[in-house]
């Protein structure tokens, strides 16, 4: 997708992808010592106990760090709010080291009923990592504004 993307550009069946975005231990860290201090978070010792590689990041982190990287994408001055996940899981934990890549699936569209300068857009976000790994899997519904005339 081009600069300035609204609802009227949105193809179903397009792939968008930002990235990569390097995930480092002492952000990984830092997050979670302020959001999620779980010890898996914030020790590698812990997090190798727990049977982990490392510190892996938070869920919550994960999906600040998929924000991120759908900010740099053009669509973001015609989005308007989410309505909501649909679902959101994290198959594989996000360790650090690892470069992930946000990849966007359109699903479907339709146009407001009731409002005629935006509609519905319902997408699937992954965010994969150089090794090919899925740790975040979403679906979000979001309203875009429609092209200005």
């Amino acid at each position: 997708m081009s600069a300035d993307v609204f609802f009227d550009d949105v193809e179903i069946g397009a792939v968008t992808e930002a990235g990569p975005y390097l995930v480092t231990e002492q952000e990984i860290v830092a997050y979670a010592r302020e959001w999620d201090p779980l010890p898996i978070h914030v020790s590698r010792e812990a997090a190798i106990a727990a049977g982990l590689q490392g510190v892996s990041a938070a869920g919550v982190h994960t999906l600040s760090i998929k924000q991120r990287l759908v900010h740099r994408l053009a669509f973001v001055h015609a989005a308007m709010v989410t309505v909501g996940y649909e679902s959101v899981k994290f198959p594989a934990p996000l360790y650090a080291g690892r470069q992930v890549t946000l990849r966007i699936d359109w699903l479907d569209k339709r146009r407001s009923q009731s409002k005629a300068d935006r509609g519905l857009v319902t997408m699937r976000m992954r965010l994969l990592t150089d090794r090919d790994e899925t740790v975040l899997d979403l679906t979000d519904t979001i309203f875009m504004r429609v092209r200005p005339v």
